[in-house]
């Protein structure tokens, strides 16, 4: 009976050959080799779409996993599992959600040992957003002054509200107002003139914002 050590060089699926030296004679077989565990960012788990009402997760497949589990909460909340998935299984989409949410994510793989089912370390945890729904309109105006109003968004520490006087002008931040603000007075405007604006809700994570997308342009006018 000949032995032997094979020297793996990186996870993932591999096929030993072994030759008898007095025979020639060769045989060979398919070996899955795994690290001692995986966590962290070794699953790559990350959002790839979103709509108002669902997010789309992504992850690595973990070359011995039997199935995943992924967890889910929101910010102050606690964890909760949320799904079961088979092995073949490398994305997953959240439906039925709430529009301007942050829920966050993470992911751990299952294995078989001995009969048993044990489980590696968990991913990294991931912050995932759905759209914000902001219905951004003109709520009232005179000859030098523009209102405007928009839609609570859940997840928001506050809003960023930006203009420009014509499309071929860059745009510029007049106001960032806190979560219970949800509308803006634009003032020492000219009268019957166009403006530009656009409004985006801010997160904090460790103390740092973190945006959700813009919403989208409204043009508004004042009065003659």
């Amino acid at each position: 009976k000949l032995t032997g050590i094979v020297t793996p060089k990186a996870p993932g699926k591999a096929f030993v050959v072994a030759t008898n030296p007095y025979t020639g004679i060769k045989a060979a077989k398919q070996l899955t080799i795994a690290k001692n565990d995986y966590k962290g960012a070794d699953y790559g788990l990350k959002q790839t779409k979103a709509t108002k009402d669902s997010v789309t997760l992504v992850w690595n497949k973990i070359p011995v996993a039997a199935s995943y589990q992924i967890d889910v909460k929101t910010a102050g909340g606690s964890w909760k599992k949320l799904v079961g998935l088979s092995a073949s299984k490398s994305s997953y989409k959240h439906l039925r959600l709430k529009s301007g949410t942050v829920y966050y994510y993470r992911i751990k793989a299952l294995y078989k040992k001995s009969g048993n089912t044990s489980s590696f370390s968990y991913s990294s945890t991931l912050g995932a957003k759905t759209v914000a729904d902001y219905r951004l309109k003109q709520a009232g105006r005179s000859g030098s002054t523009i209102t405007l109003k928009w839609n609570k968004i859940p997840s928001a520490a506050g809003y960023q509200i930006q203009f420009k006087a014509s499309k071929s002008v860059a745009w510029k931040t007049v106001k960032t107002v806190n979560a219970k603000t949800l509308t803006f007075k634009h003032t020492k405007l000219k009268p019957g003139r166009t403006a530009y604006y656009r409004v985006r809700a801010f997160y904090k994570v460790s103390g740092n914002a973190k945006y959700f997308d813009y919403s989208a342009v409204l043009t508004a006018k004042t009065s003659r």
